[in-house]
């Protein structure tokens, strides 16, 4: 049996800060196997008591200054980023496992567009600035503010906060801390504004969960994996992938899903045996193609702990497949290898 640990960010959740494509920790859409949400905005606030006791002393801290006016036809934005939620304990642990400290640099961002797969920033700044002298700042160092100058217009905010080097990286790792999407902030401004806007920033955990063939592939059973954390049957909190897994022959695999909730989330998953995955700048999970091998989030609970940057993984089998009508296709690419991805050793 093979226990190979592929981590890869999730296509809906890769982040290349200042363009490229956006981290969301958060979709909710239809897909053929979930329940369908009727909600016009339909997110869950699993969030237990850490999330809104951080909240409440946000709001009772004292306000900040007053965002200066714009200048040169230019309106001034002023984002307050702030933490939602306190993170795990930096234990000794923590350090060695992902390494955290604690520390590190936070960007902040103004977008023309509401941030998905796709973010293009029309001004940011990286806090602490180069003019601080400060190489880094500390995650319980928040509030802090970034003020931005853009010309008139309507933009939605963003900011990230990164522990660990490089800062300007693909995709999100456990101690980042990121926004909830249904939470980003807009606003509409004219030449000589100043606006004052408030970001909160919620810690990236994650789940480790093991991939195991329980029914009969249609194909090769190997293809692109990906993995969603589901609150409430429905509602996306959570993702994470992996570029192949080969799972024929009773190997099983394990994949790294994060979120910046807690609470009791469901695992759902899909293998992508014949096809890979295309990216349509929804955000939603997408449509699955006949032959993909998958599992419903029914059954497949984890617990997300306040405490915890790392949750006890669980195994998902995949044992349901989407029905190919008619005669059954060749399978492309029956291994990793034909990915370009190195099987499993």
């Amino acid at each position: 049996m093979s226990r190979v640990r592929r981590v890869l960010l999730p296509l809906a959740g890769a982040l290349l800060v200042g363009c490229g494509s956006s981290a969301s920790l958060e979709y909710a859409g239809p897909s053929p196997t979930f329940a369908d949400s009727a909600d016009e905005t339909p997110y869950p606030e699993t969030g237990p008591s850490a999330d809104s006791q951080v909240a409440d002393e946000a709001d009772a801290a004292p306000p900040t200054p007053k965002c200066n006016p714009g200048k040169d036809g230019k309106a001034n934005v002023c984002v307050r980023v702030l933490r939602g939620a306190e993170g795990p304990s930096i234990t000794a642990d923590a350090k060695t496992l992902f390494g955290l400290d604690g520390r590190g640099a936070v960007l902040v961002g103004l977008s023309a567009v509401k941030p998905g797969r796709e973010l293009a920033f029309v001004a940011q700044t990286w806090l602490p600035t180069e003019s601080s002298g400060a190489g880094k700042l500390a995650a319980t160092e928040l509030p802090k503010v970034a003020e931005l100058a853009v010309p008139p217009g309507t933009y939605w905010a963003f900011a990230v906060f990164r522990d660990q080097e490089p800062f300007m990286r693909p995709g999100v790792a456990v101690g980042d801390y990121v926004p909830r999407f249904v939470e980003l902030p807009q606003v509409t401004v004219t030449a000589g504004m100043g606006v004052d806007l408030d970001m909160r920033l919620y810690p990236v955990r994650a789940v480790d969960v093991e991939l195991r063939l329980n029914t009969t592939a249609a194909g090769s059973g190997a293809g692109p994996a990906r993995l969603w954390l589901v609150a409430e049957g429905k509602k996306i909190v959570g993702e994470g992938g992996a570029p192949c897994v080969e799972l024929a022959g009773g190997h099983t695999e394990l994949v790294r899903v994060f979120t910046n909730y807690t609470g009791e989330l469901d695992v759902a998953a899909a293998l992508f045996d014949f096809n890979s995955v295309g990216e349509d700048g929804s955000g939603l999970v997408p449509t699955f193609p006949p032959g993909t091998l998958y599992a419903e989030p029914a059954g497949n609970t984890v617990k997300v702990a306040e405490g915890e940057w790392l949750a006890p993984g669980r195994r998902v089998d995949l044992d349901k497949m989407i029905p190919i009508p008619g005669a059954k296709p060749t399978d492309p690419s029956p291994t990793c290898a034909s990915y370009a991805v190195a099987p499993p050793k």
